[in-house]
């Protein structure tokens, strides 16, 4: 072991190159892995998980899919899809309607229905299910508790089964009886949906009139003989028979299957297809690298091992020894390299950018399989390179009775350069593949954020409200009050209130009266939007017919609502819409809306965000518990910060609060989070890949040239000038680096199209990051050339003549 450690210590640089390298590519490749499996690979926690499906329903008439269940359609799809499939639906923990608990502890709360305990083939702990008439209005406020809010709120008492608690729900007190404790690490529909529920609630439904609102989230669990196509070719009959029941509400509406695992990684496939390509290409180089610093070493105790061999050595104990030294440095460096994958994966999590659902991530350190995965095929690919290193010194033992033969393997020739340049093509190849699609993808989020029609968002502050309902109406003067204050100050351009800034996920189903355009006939989806009446200057609409909200839109006058022209385009083809009346499928809002005006929304803070048909109507007249302040500033919106608050919490009533705060910065960040996140990791990982090439061809290049230098020798006792051979090491590899970089030119377009189309972001191609990579490759190329070549140049050319 001594001897070992001596002979590496030796050759320091050596070591430390190759444990490097080993650092990478088994933290490459543990990372790699590690995502992979525990993102995608890994099976759910629950009975038979392939056999989890999700139904979603689409609109025929604007191209809007992706929607939750109609509420009212539920029931239709259980009954009569029950011979294939048991269905459930779920409710996940929204933050705009905040849950307390009786300590004013934040409660994250998910809801479920009574079916969805079958389709998940769970039961609880402690206690039981809900009960199917606790599905169904009006039945009793029912709760399941998780095993860790048991644990911390309620000290585990088995007692708690069958009593009663209260929680706070958006400002209404209610209390629970609670049924039982869930087992522990059940978190549906955590990580499908974030975040993780501390107790779930019965959900039901409204029986009576067909309600068209999109709130249920429904899963099916098909029965052993039910493939995918057959389920989803019964959902659609069913829909069309909905359709035909309902024409109005649902005549538009058909319906997508799609298996749990493909909605599992829906949100991050664009991530996973960047790490996986830059991880492979990491991979590659490294063991690339790794294969030639090995080879070269074989080369070098080569001579050794036959002086050995020949003074009466055992060829065992030489084999031994050589690979005694290579698996030492295999296994320090996979100990660091498995080190740091673990704090690369323990990281993973908290680089993960608000708005981006990343299923899993934080729970890649918890399972098992990924160590014993890891540790195997670490275990493998060192095999691999162990045995690469005993073949050649059992060769160079063997060869010693023939010394033509071993001579052979001391002139490089033209086959060793051809060899020597391909592999710093490849490795060329793949690094200038993944770098410059970094760049391009970078060069999509910078644009795409810094588009055209995305508002400044240096200018832009929002802070979401919550007061109670029961003083929403008493609360009325003081934000109008709030806004007139915030307006009349310096520091504010603009202020106004809004339902869920800056979109919304508010679809309704909206008919005209007296109209013969597509309205007119049928229910049309549209978002819906509650406004005060200085957010279209906050906002930069423009009106392009009619007018915005006034002071005379109060509550005790008629409804009036305002719609953006796409809605105009669609639903009013060539007629004119101001005037006309609309009636929305929800009692809440009163018999129907006075169309007064038509605005161009085009211009939003969140980029690449698709303009559907919207309808805003008057916050006076329809006043909500849940409301977002959004202040327009002069200059930097976050310097208003302190003041908006302090204004905003002297208006609310005592149990009114703000539950979030954010500046336009961060909302345009938490949009583009995804494509933000994916390129940030590509960019990382292609300067890893950057670095594993100029390692790879500084080594190649110095080890090449180091076996050409009789060659280069013989040219310069002939005449041949410092500059000429090093012209000539120069051209050879530059020549070998642009083979390679014509040759990485496709998969960087590849690359480039794959992850930005899985990303969200907009096409159009640029040759600038493709220049500007190709330029540093050919600059740092040629200064490691140069600095090999001039290395070879300055040994003395008689003495290596005399070698010869």
């Amino acid at each position: 072991m001594l001897s070992v450690v001596t002979r590496l210590f030796r050759r320091r640089r050596w070591t430390a190159a190759c444990v490097l390298t080993v650092v990478v590519v088994v933290g490459a490749l543990t990372a790699q892995f590690a995502a992979v499996y525990g993102i995608v690979l890994k099976r759910y926690p629950f009975p038979h998980p392939n056999r989890l499906v999700m139904l979603w329903e689409r609109n025929s008439n604007t191209g809007v899919s992706g929607l939750p269940v109609t509420e009212s359609a539920f029931p239709y799809y259980r009954d009569h899809l029950s011979r294939v499939a048991s269905l459930g639906y779920f409710i996940p923990p929204s933050s705009s309607v905040p849950v307390q608990s009786a300590d004013r502890t934040a409660v994250s709360c998910a809801r479920l229905s009574p079916e969805m305990f079958e389709v998940l083939g769970v039961a609880p702990s402690i206690g039981r299910r809900f009960t199917a008439s606790e599905g169904q209005y009006p039945s009793a406020d029912v709760v399941l508790l998780s095993h860790d809010y048991w644990t911390r709120s309620h000290g585990a008492r088995p007692g708690v089964v069958g009593s009663t608690i209260e929680f706070t729900v958006a400002g209404e007190r209610r209390q629970y009886i609670v049924a039982g404790v869930m087992p522990e690490g059940f978190t549906f529909p955590f990580p499908l949906f974030s975040p993780r529920p501390d107790v779930w609630v019965n959900a039901r439904q409204v029986p009576g009139r067909f309600l068209a609102g999109h709130h249920f989230y429904t899963m099916g669990r098909l029965n052993a003989s039910t493939s995918t196509e057959t389920f989803q070719t019964s959902a659609r009959d069913v829909a069309a028979s909905i359709a035909t029941q309902q024409p109005r509400a649902y005549g538009s509406i058909g319906v997508d299957v799609r298996s749990l695992r493909d909605m599992a990684v829906s949100d991050a496939r664009g991530v996973l297809s960047a790490l996986v390509v830059g991880f492979v290409v990491v991979a590659l180089l490294g063991i690339s690298n790794l294969w030639h610093l090995f080879f070269a070493r074989a080369l070098e105790v080569r001579d050794e091992i036959r002086i050995r061999t020949a003074l009466g050595a055992r060829l065992r104990h030489v084999i031994a020894l050589t690979v005694s030294e290579f698996g030492a440095v295999l296994l320090c460096g996979g100990v660091l390299g498995l080190g740091c994958a673990y704090l690369l994966l323990r990281a993973l999590p908290a680089m993960i950018p608000a708005g981006l659902n990343l299923p899993r991530a934080s729970m890649l350190l918890t399972d098992p399989v990924i160590l014993v995965g890891v540790v195997i095929g670490w275990a493998g690919l060192a095999l691999c390179l162990v045995s690469v290193v005993s073949y050649v010194a059992w060769r160079s033992a063997r060869t010693m009775a023939h010394p033509l033969r071993t001579r052979g393997l001391d002139a490089p020739g033209r086959g060793a350069r051809r060899h020597a340049g391909l592999q710093v093509a490849a490795q060329v190849a793949l690094a200038f593949g993944l770098t410059a699609a970094a760049s391009a993808i970078a060069g999509h989020v910078t644009r795409h954020q810094a588009s055209a029609d995305v508002l400044d968002p240096s200018t832009i502050l929002a802070a979401d409200l919550f007061v109670p309902g029961d003083d929403s109406d008493a609360t009325i003067p003081r934000l109008r009050e709030l806004l007139a204050q915030l307006t009349a100050s310096g520091n504010v351009a603009g202020a106004a209130l809004v339902r869920d800034y800056p979109s919304t996920d508010w679809l309704f189903n909206v008919q005209a009266e007296g109209v013969d355009g597509p309205i007119g006939h049928d229910w049309q989806p549209a978002e819906f939007t509650l406004a005060s009446h200085g957010y279209a200057n906050v906002a930069g609409l423009s009106v392009v017919a009619g007018r915005w909200f006034s002071d005379d839109d109060h509550a005790s006058a008629p409804s009036t609502a305002v719609i953006n022209d796409v809605m105009a385009q669609r639903y009013f083809p060539g007629i004119n819409p101001i005037g006309r009346r609309l009636r929305l499928d929800m009692r809440d809002f009163g018999p129907g809306f006075d169309i007064v005006g038509v605005v161009h929304d085009g211009r939003r803070l969140t980029p690449g965000r698709v303009t559907r048909p919207a309808i805003y109507a008057s916050w006076t007249q329809h006043p909500t518990s849940l409301m977002s302040l959004v202040v327009r500033t002069p200059n930097d919106a976050r310097q208003s910060a302190a003041l908006v608050r302090a204004a905003t919490l002297a208006a609310l009533p005592p149990l009114g609060s703000i539950t979030r705060m954010r500046s336009g910065r961060e909302i345009v960040f938490e949009s583009t989070a995804r494509a933000t996140f994916v390129s940030r990791q590509l960019v990382g990982l292609a300067a890893l890949a950057g670095l594993l090439a100029v390692t790879g061809l500084y080594g190649i290049t110095a080890h090449s040239t180091f076996r050409r230098q009789k060659e280069l020798a013989i040219r310069t006792a002939v005449g041949a000038t410092p500059a000429a051979t090093v012209l000539l090491v120069v051209s050879d590899a530059l020549r070998a680096v642009v083979w390679g970089m014509l040759t990485g030119l496709p998969l960087a377009y590849a690359v480039d199209k794959v992850v930005a189309r899985a990303s969200g972001l907009p096409g159009g191609a640029s040759l600038l990051p493709y220049a500007v990579t190709a330029a540093l490759f050919v600059i740092v190329s040629s200064l490691v050339s140069f600095h090999v070549a001039r290395v070879a140049i300055d040994d003395d050319p008689l003495r290596r003549l005399r070698e010869i």
